[in-house]
């Protein structure tokens, strides 16, 4: 399998992951936001995730007989694992800076919900990120930020309300067997809802 086929495969397979457990939701608890505040830890996988910000930056309008594009007075919303600006728009004259904010959890005004992923390797997140950008146009990461824990990937997504308000976090960790000797790699997520409630699912094998 090449990567972008087991890109799509993760796509796939994180799509139906969160379904069942959003069907399986409970059992959940609360965390202190604080504990948040320098990036999730997936305490099953010791994968540190980076911080979240979301960024607003300007939207950019160039009119006829203008050499250099104005700004049109509105922003326009992308979250984001680095504060570093990923759009010069605010290198323009007269065009404001981008606006960078660091946040834990999603509000009410954030209508989306966001999957972060988490790779060993930077060719793994290459992948995944060819093949969100083939299926999930809309949402598809279009970088990927390193960290000291992998590489990562984020996805804003606006097709399924019913999960509107959740942040959900995807890493790669070994599973034990069951009546075998070995280990294979499982997908683990957790998710996050507004009120900071943490909900791990059970690993799925790869």
């Amino acid at each position: 399998m090449d990567e972008l086929q087991a890109g799509a495969a993760n796509v796939a397979n994180m799509a139906d992951f969160t379904q069942k457990r959003m069907a399986k939701q409970g059992g959940g608890k609360p965390e202190p936001l604080e504990s948040f505040s320098e990036g999730f830890k997936c305490n099953r996988t010791g994968i540190v995730f980076p911080k979240l910000y979301r960024a607003h930056y300007p939207v950019l309008d160039l009119y006829e007989g203008r050499s250099e594009p104005v700004h049109d007075g509105s922003f326009f919303l992308q979250y984001q694992l680095t504060p570093a600006e990923q759009y010069a728009n605010g290198s323009w004259p007269g065009v404001p800076q981008a606006k960078i904010e660091a946040f834990q959890v999603l509000s009410d005004d954030d209508k989306c919900w966001l999957e972060v992923f988490a790779f060993p390797t930077r060719e793994r997140a290459e992948g995944f990120r060819d093949a969100a950008l083939r299926f999930l146009p809309e949402a598809g990461p279009d970088m990927i930020t390193q960290g000291p824990s992998g590489f990562f990937c984020i996805t804003a997504r606006q097709d399924k309300p019913n999960l509107y308000g959740l942040i959900t976090y995807h890493t790669i960790g070994a599973i034990e067997m069951p009546g075998m000797s070995t280990t294979v790699d499982a997908f683990y997520s957790t998710t996050i809802d507004r009120a900071g409630v943490v909900t791990p699912a059970d690993p799925l094998p790869d």
